[in-house]
């Protein structure tokens, strides 16, 4: 009897270490299957995550910086009238709420694990005209919106930034602000980043939510 409760307490406490250290450990890489990589002006393009196709921008110390393919939805920056940054806004509150779950489950699941958090800086711009935009606080993002720069440095043209929606080409969200009070950058239907009249109170531009993912030890990229 007494072996057989030893043997037991044995059992248990292998299952309660193992548990440990699973807990402790990164989840799979994905897999990247070269040979069905399709490319967007060079650019490769994966999925399917979350139900989307994503672009791969950047690929760094094992992550991957993913925007995706196309245009998800239209929608509004922020819903009431207040001036806001991106740190505040409505549509950063969906992305990380609403979109994250829905696409990437709930903390703890495989796929949801994957996706890393990142302190993004939202710095205000500097126009030509003189015009100073007001900028943020830094942010921990799970899901974001790429900023100006970003835009600007990641796609290799304005024809590669480019997106549509249902097959329209639309303008679609940037993180920075605008040139003009509640106005935020965009790009336009010919992939152009655009700094004005884009109203964050009444106008819907496209969405095109941006993620790092968790890939592969760097030795193996």
């Amino acid at each position: 009897m007494k072996i057989r409760r030893i043997f037991y307490l044995a059992v248990i406490f292998v299952f309660c270490l193992t548990l440990l250290i699973s807990c402790g450990k990164p989840p799979p890489p994905d897999t990247f299957d070269e040979s069905a990589n399709t490319y967007l002006d060079g650019l490769p393009v994966q999925g399917d995550w979350g139900g989307y196709e994503w672009v791969v921008l950047k690929k760094e110390n094992g992550r991957w910086l993913c925007i995706t393919k196309d245009i998800i939805e239209l929608r509004k920056f922020h819903d009431s009238e207040e001036s806001v940054s991106w740190a505040d806004s409505d549509l950063r509150a969906y992305l990380n709420g609403e979109f994250l779950e829905r696409c990437f489950g709930m903390p703890g699941d495989g796929d949801r694990e994957r996706v890393n958090p990142v302190k993004n800086s939202n710095e205000g711009i500097i126009f030509q005209n003189g015009n100073i935009s007001i900028g943020s606080a830094a942010t921990e993002d799970y899901v974001f919106l790429l900023s100006y720069e970003e835009a600007e440095e990641y796609f290799p043209s304005a024809a590669a930034r480019a997106a549509k929606y249902n097959g329209q080409a639309q303008n679609w969200w940037l993180r920075s602000p605008g040139n003009y009070l509640n106005e935020f950058a965009n790009v336009d239907s010919i992939g152009q980043v655009c700094y004005s009249e884009s109203n964050i109170h009444t106008e819907r531009l496209g969405v095109r939510p941006a993620i790092w993912r968790f890939h592969a030890p760097e030795s193996e990229e």
